[in-house]
């Protein structure tokens, strides 16, 4: 994917928008909001609009550690997600909107310490 600046280590894709009564993700129109979420060694996560092509958010970079693994909930709305890291660290989001900044919920390292 362009825009991370080192090697994509994870990928996933997922829904936004309100239940439309069936079980899937709507944007309101009845058209769910299908994204992609990327995790990368350059220790960032990216969401992109996958009808539009496009990047829509980009992290800071979030420890000193790359990004290794990532897990989403399949359970929505809204979208959440885990991204893992190589020291350990656990780092929780929730992202209701494509282009929002996700809501971080939690973050714990190895041995169960939470920041």
């Amino acid at each position: 994917l362009e825009g991370h600046e080192a090697a994509v280590t994870a990928v996933a894709f997922a829904s936004l928008g309100a239940s439309d009564g069936d079980g899937d993700a709507s944007d309101g129109g009845g058209n769910a909001a299908a994204i992609l979420i990327s995790t990368s060694e350059d220790r960032t996560f990216k969401v992109w609009d996958v009808r539009g092509r496009a990047l829509v958010y980009s992290s800071s970079m979030l420890g000193a550690s790359p990004f290794l693994s990532l897990a989403v909930d399949p359970a929505r709305p809204p979208c959440r997600f885990a991204v893992g890291c190589e020291d350990g660290t656990v780092h929780l989001f929730e992202l209701v909107e494509a282009a929002a900044a996700p809501r971080t919920l939690k973050a714990a390292g190895a041995g169960g310490q939470q920041e």
